[in-house]
């Protein structure tokens, strides 16, 4: 049976609940929890929405997160509650769960049963979920003092100490924390990396210094919000100004107001996607299908009319240059028009996901080991969620997710394929997780593959499909490092 690691997650899972519970000290006070039962009848404990900050709530609205207070009693930690406000509501299905802004908790489930001593500590899996930074179960800025920058991430890096400090009393190691995340959750573990509290890291379909995880123009976003939720609020106020108004608006007020920004600021090519919520560079750091048809033609037009659209702001380049790169890079694509050649506008998934990932990888490799992947499993597992278009790749951005987590699908009801890639994903991430390489042997249920190393200069990586294989230099990123490196004037933010 593979063992796993002890998990401690910002988001929580589906199982069935068994009657008993078991109660953990840790220097804040008594935690209640429960036995739990995975689908395939492995036995774990479960301890749910423990609280590792003070509630953001009033004059700590918008400002750098408290650590909790101890409490007195035992504190019921057996279900989830609380999630945090979000547009859209779509990150569960659980009737239970409730918008709140008192919604600073994180989770722990361990197969070890927790006791006073232990023989022998687990490693951890701090879990960190994705969602364009505004969605799941669970980043406004004035730029200065008043409205602190990167709330969100400072939040995680809480939870990330919380874990350091209290994690062996669940029968964790506070040495051995590889953080991981998805999307929006691989990039905030990106911009994690830079913590001493963890030993390893885990970037699943997202990184810290794509263009969509950062934003330029933090500051005219927030005063656009405070402009739309107040109509006699303006440029011309303060920041103290916006902070009062932010503080005196209700949570519904913030969460559904929207705003728009110019063309020249889009982070999404153009397409009004925009994550705009996202982390900035801090002040004091800068110098140390038929729908889908119908949106790529519009899309594939937009940059046809102006190729320097292909870079927009995301890298640093005169208005000259970017018609440049942005030809060059279209002729790695296509010889022709966009619109016309719809596949080729995969451009625009490989700028937003694997050219900074690969990017990443190369530079992280300089100063630590890094296993490189690619993930080429079509399943029918997610036949239903994800849709690939023609003259594309088949398989969709973090769909890996879906055979890693249990989504409360019967694994039974899909092919053998599935639940075998399903068992893959989990004995390399178990693997990485308590060894810090993901195959230390060689093993029958990953075809005797041994992953290697990455480098810069052996860009080499697994490819994760029906088989196993190590191949070499991923997608189009030797294609677009020259383009890149040629017209983009350090320092870049994102690449």
């Amino acid at each position: 049976m593979l063992q796993l690691p002890l998990l401690l997650f910002i988001v929580g899972v589906q199982s069935l609940p068994l009657a008993d519970e078991i109660t953990v000290t840790i220097p804040n006070g008594q935690i209640l929890g429960r036995e739990r039962v995975s689908r395939e009848n492995s036995v774990y404990y479960a301890f749910q929405e423990i609280p590792y900050a003070s509630p953001p709530v009033g004059g700590l609205r918008f400002q750098d997160p408290v650590p909790a207070p101890s409490w007195s009693g035992v504190l019921d930690a057996r279900v989830n509650t609380k999630k945090c406000y979000q547009q859209g509501d779509v990150a569960s299905n659980n009737i239970n769960i409730s918008q709140t802004e008192d919604c600073l908790y994180l989770n722990v489930y361990t197969p070890l049963k927790p006791a006073t001593n232990y023989t022998e500590l687990l490693p951890v899996l701090f879990w960190i979920h994705g969602g364009g930074f505004i969605i799941g179960d669970g980043f406004l800025t004035t730029e200065d003092d008043v409205i602190p920058s990167n709330l969100g991430l400072k939040d995680q890096n809480l939870a990330l100490i919380w874990a350091s400090k209290n994690i062996i009393f669940f029968g964790g190691d506070p040495q051995k924390i590889t953080i991981a995340g998805g999307s929006a959750g691989a990039a905030s573990v990106g911009h994690l990396l830079i913590s001493k509290k963890s030993s390893g890291a885990i970037l699943e379909s997202g990184t810290g210094i794509t263009f969509w995880a950062h934003q330029s123009f933090a500051k005219y976003c927030a005063y656009q919000l405070g402009s739309a939720i107040n109509a006699n609020f303006t440029s011309d106020n303060t920041s103290e100004e916006l902070l009062q108004l932010l503080l005196e608006a209700s949570p519904a007020d913030i969460i559904n107001t929207t705003i728009e920004i110019t063309p020249e600021m889009d982070n999404q090519l153009g397409t009004g996607l925009n994550i705009i919520w996202a982390p900035v560079i801090d002040k004091e750091d800068v110098t140390n299908v038929d729908n889908v048809t119908g949106h790529l033609l519009t899309l594939g037009a937009y940059l046809d009319a102006d190729l320097s659209r292909v870079i927009n702001n995301k890298f640093n380049m005169t208005s000259q240059d970017k018609i440049k790169a942005g030809e060059a890079l279209k002729n790695i694509y296509t010889k022709g028009n966009f619109q016309d050649d719809l596949s080729a506008l995969i451009m625009v998934s490989d700028q937003a996901f694997t050219t900074p990932a690969i990017r990443h990888a190369a530079v992280q490799s300089l100063f630590t080991d890094v296993y490189l992947y690619q993930f080429s499993y079509r399943g029918k597992l997610s036949e239903v969620i994800v849709r690939n278009f023609e003259g594309t790749d088949k398989v969709g951005h973090g769909e890996e997710i879906l055979y890693m987590w249990d989504y409360g699908n019967d694994l039974s009801q899909y092919p053998p394929s599935d639940t075998l890639t399903h068992k893959r994903l989990l004995l390399l991430w178990s693997n990485f997780i308590k060894f810090l390489n993901p195959t230390p042997g060689e093993d029958d249920l990953l075809d005797n593959v041994l992953w290697t190393k990455t480098s810069a200069d052996n860009l080499s990586y697994l490819n994760i499909n029906n088989t196993l294989e190590v191949k070499n230099d991923p997608k189009h990123y030797k294609d677009w490092k020259p383009i890149i490196d040629a017209y983009a004037i350090p320092p870049l933010t994102n690449y």
